[in-house]
């Protein structure tokens, strides 16, 4: 469109898809959520272990170019992912002492 003169019309209708799209998907999310709340509280430790293993093999895949460098940085997620709360008992997980000195800041 843009050899005919018309970009500013093909930038137009790219934006409008584009928005269209957005509202669309957050307006299918919110309906999926009370469908989906039920089957999401019934995975216990083995399918959320299935789940991270899928998306491991889903970020390798993605990057075809390096899949050791796709690999390493899902690695890196879940290690980042990992540092905080644990859940069933509330003991601070993987902190390094950081939590003494966030403590002692005012932000």
């Amino acid at each position: 469109m843009t050899q005919k003169g018309q970009g500013g019309r093909a930038l137009g209708l790219a934006i409008g898809a584009n928005v269209l799209g957005g509202i669309m998907a957050v307006i299918l999310a919110f309906v999926m959520i009370p469908i989906m709340i039920p089957v999401l509280m019934a995975f216990r430790s083995p399918e959320l272990c299935l789940m991270i293993v899928l998306a491991l093999m889903f970020i390798a895949e993605l990057t075809k170019e390096s899949r050791t460098k796709g690999l390493i940085a899902g690695l890196l997620g879940i290690l980042l992912a990992c540092i905080g709360f644990q859940p069933a008992t509330g003991l601070l997980v993987l902190i390094s002492g950081i939590y003494t000195s966030m403590a002692d800041s005012t932000w």
